[in-house]
């Protein structure tokens, strides 16, 4: 009998989602907030959520971030993990060489709650084969790449996705963040481009700001399998209210 968890994977990785899953980041900076975030979301029956492990406290000991993996067990039964370091580069809050992140990586690895490993593709030499060793332990891979002061052309947009997309990971992310409307509509062209030459590989687009708002709603109309909201701090620009997102999310399904 499959559990929520596996239906909610293979909604993303089979590609036959309508709605995009909701993910609700983590952004707190000691354990016991941490913990209680995941209760909360836990509570409010939350399909994902993301883990900013950057922005904890104790980053830096192995052994504090697997306690905190251990403690939320019983809360992340029926909703998916993605554990995610955001380097100072990519717009998190730290600075790391490429081997202290694969170890951060490893740490996630091991563990049994974890269902997805944001991997940065341009934070690490060969991130090809630092995915494979990641899969090698079972879990699922998001590789990404962030733009925080524009919207590449569309060529530029196809290239990185093609950089990300031979990596071989599970899901391809691609955040950008817009100077005008026609930023807006670029990415959601592209998103709905790559998705037609691509159908099979799960892609998460996002268009940061107020400006690109209306592509964090879009999902099911362009392709983008995942998008993220908040049920308190946000993580990102731009992030609405879980709440609100589901209620847009419904009506346009149901439109």
């Amino acid at each position: 009998m499959i559990n929520v968890k596996q239906e909610l994977m293979n909604k993303i990785l089979k590609g036959d989602h309508e709605v995009p899953i909701i993910c609700v980041p983590i952004v707190e900076k000691n354990k016991d907030d941490i913990i209680a975030a995941f209760k909360e979301c836990y509570e409010n029956k939350i399909e994902a959520v993301e883990w900013r492990v950057d922005l904890y406290e104790e980053i830096n000991s192995p052994n504090e971030i697997r306690y905190v993996l251990e403690a939320v067990e019983d809360y992340t039964r029926d909703m998916l993990l993605i554990y995610t370091v955001r380097t100072k580069q990519q717009g998190g809050e730290i600075e790391v060489d490429e081997s202290k992140l694969i170890d951060l990586y490893d740490v996630a690895s091991e563990s049994q709650v974890v269902d997805f490993i944001d991997v940065e593709c341009f934070s690490v030499k060969s991130p090809g084969k630092v995915i494979a060793r990641i899969h090698e332990n079972d879990k699922k891979v998001i590789v990404s790449h962030h733009e925080f002061l524009e919207t590449p052309e569309e060529p530029v947009l196809f290239h990185i996705y093609e950089d990300l997309f031979q990596t071989g990971a599970d899901i391809v992310k691609i955040a950008v963040m817009p100077k005008n409307s026609n930023d807006v509509v670029r990415l959601l062209k592209f998103t709905c481009d790559v998705k037609e030459k691509n159908p099979n590989k799960p892609l998460i687009t996002i268009s940061m700001g107020k400006l690109g708002t209306i592509s964090r709603i879009t999902g099911e109309i362009f392709g983008s399998a995942i998008t993220f909201a908040t049920l308190g701090k946000k993580s990102a620009p731009g992030q609405l209210t879980q709440e609100n997102v589901k209620e847009i999310l419904d009506v346009i399904h149901k439109a």
